[in-house]
Order: structure tokens, then C-alpha cells, then sequence
């Protein structure tokens, strides 16, 4: 998972005036990918985009993702034992203090 940018909202046929009173939204994809225990060889893959109005890329921001997508897992898997996350890991979104121990309690 990571942010991808944030882009401007807009409308294929608009009015000149419009483009100066547009909204912003940001990007943020996730793949999980799940496997079953009997079937170690078969992996499973589920694309989502977690759609924003919130652009700053924090980890107030991040802790919400994360809590929708841990929702999203265990809809899917009721019994999972670990998640692990992979992303490009700098420290104001993914590794600090709030992400550390919401990963470890949820």
C-alpha cells in the first residue's frame, strides 16, 4: 500500500468558470494478498483504492486506511493470524509510534 498522488475532480463537458472551483481527493491502493493454510501454493489477490477528501498524506490519515483494510481482511478471512504490511516506509506515514501499535493490537 501507498498514497499515489492527490487529483483534482472535475467534470468531461464543464463550463469555463468551473475550473476554478474544484475539489481534491488522494489516491491510496492497496493489494492484499491472502492464502489458506492447506493450499501454501495458491495465493489469492484483492484490489482496492481507499478514495479521500482528507489530502494530507499523515498518519492520522494512514491510521484510518489501515483500519478499513484490516476490516476488509478479516470480512474476508475470519481466522487471520498475521498481516503484514509492505509499503515504500517513511517514517511521517507508516513508521511511527501510532501506526506501530495499531498494527500490533489489531
Amino acid at each position: 500500500m501507498d498514497f499515489a498522488e492527490n487529483y483534482t475532480c472535475g467534470f468531461a463537458e464543464e463550463i469555463q468558470s468551473a475550473y476554478f472551483d474544484k475539489n481534491a481527493v488522494t489516491l491510496h491502493p492497496v493489494v492484499i494478498y491472502t492464502k489458506d493454510k492447506e493450499d501454501e501454493v495458491k495465493v489469492k489477490q484483492k484490489s482496492q483504492v481507499v478514495v479521500s477528501d482528507e489530502l494530507s498524506h499523515t498518519s492520522s490519515i494512514v491510521f484510518a486506511i489501515m483500519k478499513h483494510v484490516v476490516k476488509e481482511v478479516k470480512a474476508v478471512l475470519q481466522n487471520v493470524e498475521m498481516v503484514l504490511y509492505m509499503t515504500d516506509s517513511p517514517t511521517s506515514q507508516y513508521r511511527n509510534k501510532q501506526i506501530f501499535f495499531y498494527s500490533s493490537t489489531s
